[in-house]
């Protein structure tokens, strides 16, 4: 009876460090194509996924403006042909490369917490009254 239970036990363990170690690492790191990252570079605007709970995958909206124009694209490419990096850079403009049906997006991250010091000047110290 022990050694039935360990043998179940010592099978799931392993299973489990098995299909834990299936993910798909390379979804991320994708990179647009040297030619498309010269060419077809553009100032992002917008960015975001749309929820639709009757479609059977998800759509984004990107928003871009091309060089020179200060026309607005809106494009609405399923989240299978849309990869997302996070700009480290925070001099770096969020930006999107379109190779083809793919899109690259360039952002910085949503949120950064700090405890980053700034000074100023306080002009007026009136009451608030309600």
């Amino acid at each position: 009876m022990k050694k039935s239970i360990l043998m179940i036990l010592t099978l799931m363990l392993s299973t489990t460090v098995l299909l834990s170690a299936c993910e798909d690492s390379d979804k991320g790191s994708k990179k647009p194509s040297s030619d498309a990252s010269k060419n077809n570079t553009y100032d992002l605007v917008y960015y975001e996924v749309l929820n639709n709970g009757d479609a059977e995958d998800a759509k984004t909206d990107v928003a871009y403006k091309e060089k020179g124009s200060s026309k607005v694209k809106h494009y609405h490419p399923s989240l299978d042909h849309v990869y997302e990096h996070i700009i480290d850079d925070g001099d770096e403009k969020p930006h999107v490369v379109k190779d083809g049906k793919k899109f690259f997006i360039y952002r910085p991250p949503y949120m950064t917490y700090g405890d980053d010091d700034f000074s100023g000047k306080v002009e007026d110290k009136s009451d608030v009254k309600k």
